[in-house]
């Protein structure tokens, strides 16, 4: 069927819904072809039958063949979380460096995401974390060490697609040394490309031939571009070095268009246009059916102006047909089979990932010294708008028989005088547990550690993200690094001070 230049460039735009349903602004916009898919928001996510017949609306409506996506990395990014099995954040998978159990775990993931009628993922994260001040990355990468980080992004690739999702690795060239968020700012990498090759570009160099799509980031690399210009919309960046130098020529897909390190420069529809100019495949647009209208007409513009050549939109989308292609087409499984299976997977899989994410805790001397069970344990916890922490109710799950007191002192981890923190560390007795949330970047933590040393006696370190809040509190002798904020990495450390309090009950 003979396509309009409107419907070629819809194959390149993927959308976003705004509500839990599919609303008709993006019914149209996919059934005439001016978008190709959405991109799944936890505001997408209630339960699992809504989340079916969203999918199944999109198929249904969709002029081309629709991909539906979702960032579903695990740990602190994961928007499937309530109602399929969270897992452990890369992270923490990495502090275990087990490719079998690696293998295990995505696969489950992958496999009710199919259920659901998700057919790709943003992910595996091929960021070198190499930057403890990392205000994005930190947990979300495997480590620092760029052969771990290739090694173990390959097996994530693999088993993804064995379970009929496409992996989107990310994010193209290297985000894990940037000091700012490109959701806020322009992120600037000022590193030589001798440095560049051995650490930033080696996981994705080591993935090029299995990868079936790449995420390019909105990161400026000064080695390749003199003045400031983010690498999705860099000509030096994807065709010059990613797809000559290093032959790279799967499907390109964006970082989400709408992140102010390209808006507050070029706007949404003039970035789109550079993106696509630059050699990427595949733009999220992760606002409206507005904008996306918009996108789809600033290209089809550039493309009748000459800009943009039209053999450039036609190998996009041979290349994003040809990353489905390492897939199977969507199950015509009817909605009751498909979620009696992912009921049954889900109740099985708890154990393995609980396990897991016990498996990666990282203890320094914990339990060198018990907590005084007849005193009440003060637990310091920051107060954080994503992640609830929620250590107190896990821990009493655990032990319904045991009579343990447990006082909960929130605090601001990032907005704190010397006087707030003296106050808090005033309200602790024998038994104090302080979780930091990042010390190392909101350093007014270390102020409200230092006082509680100076209170409790039998006192717990637990950085409940990064790893990295350990190496500048050496001072606690019993400390714990859980890798993952998540329920689930809370959960497992639960597990650790349940058995320590046990037997010393």
């Amino acid at each position: 069927m003979t396509q309009t230049l409107e419907e070629s460039v819809g194959q390149l735009i993927i959308g976003k819904v705004p509500a839990k349903v599919l609303d008709d602004d993006n019914k149209d916009c996919l059934k005439h072809g001016i978008t190709s898919g959405i991109t799944i928001f936890s505001e997408n996510v209630e339960f699992r039958e809504q989340v079916i017949e969203l999918t199944d609306a999109v198929r249904l409506f969709s002029r081309h063949p629709a991909i539906i996506a979702v960032d579903q990395e695990g740990g602190a990014v994961q928007r499937l979380d309530k109602i399929i099995t969270p897992i452990p954040s890369m992270m923490a998978m990495g502090k275990l460096n087990d490719k079998e159990r690696l293998d295990l775990v995505i696969g489950l993931a992958g496999k009710q995401m199919r259920l659901l009628g998700i057919n790709c993922v943003f992910a595996p994260v091929l960021d070198v974390n190499t930057n403890a001040r990392n205000p994005i990355i930190g947990t979300r990468a495997f480590g620092s060490n760029p052969a771990l980080v290739a090694d173990l992004g390959a097996a994530v690739i693999r088993s993804y697609i064995d379970s009929g999702v496409l992996p989107v690795a990310k994010h193209f060239p290297g985000h894990g040394d940037s000091d700012v968020d490109s959701h806020l700012t322009l992120p600037k990498l000022n590193h030589d490309m001798e440095r560049l090759e051995s650490i930033e570009l080696f996981p994705f160099r080591e993935n090029l031939l299995i990868a079936p799509a790449m995420m390019v980031a909105h990161l400026w690399i000064t080695a390749l571009n003199k003045d400031p210009l983010p690498a999705s919309l860099s000509p030096e960046v994807v065709s010059d070095l990613l797809r000559e130098q290093m032959g790279y020529q799967n499907l390109l897909v964006s970082d989400d268009m709408l992140m102010k390190a390209i808006g507050n420069t070029w706007g949404l529809e003039e970035a789109c246009v550079r993106a696509i100019a630059a050699g990427l495949d595949l733009l999220l647009v992760c606002s409206n059916a507005a904008d996306a209208r918009k996108v789809n007409e600033a290209i089809v513009s550039a493309v009748r102006s000459g800009r943009i050549p039209e053999e450039r939109i036609q190998r996009a989308a041979r290349a994003r047909q040809a990353a489905l292609n390492k897939i199977p087409a969507h199950d015509e499984m009817d909605k009751a089979r498909r979620l009696s299976i992912l009921e049954k997977s889900v109740s099985a899989s708890d154990p393995i990932v609980l396990d897991s994410s016990f498996k990666a805790l990282e203890t320094r001397g914990f339990p060198r010294r018990a907590f005084a069970v007849a005193e009440p344990i003060h637990l310091f916890i920051p107060q954080h708008d994503r992640y609830q922490l929620k250590f107190r109710e896990s821990l009493l799950e655990l032990l319904p028989e045991m009579e343990i007191h447990l006082v909960e002192h929130r605090y601001k981890f990032n907005d704190m005088t010397d006087a707030q923190c003296a106050e808090m560390a005033r309200n602790s007795g024998q038994n104090c547990v302080l979780f930091t949330f990042r010390a190392v970047i909101n350093r007014q933590q270390l102020k409200l550690a230092e006082y509680l040393q100076e209170q409790a006696p039998n006192r717990l370190l637990v950085a409940c993200d990064i790893p990295y809040d350990l190496d500048i509190l050496q001072d606690w002798e019993n400390a714990v690094a859980i890798h993952d904020p998540s329920d689930l990495g809370v959960r497992a450390f639960a597990q650790l001070v349940a058995r320590q309090l046990m037997c010393h009950h």
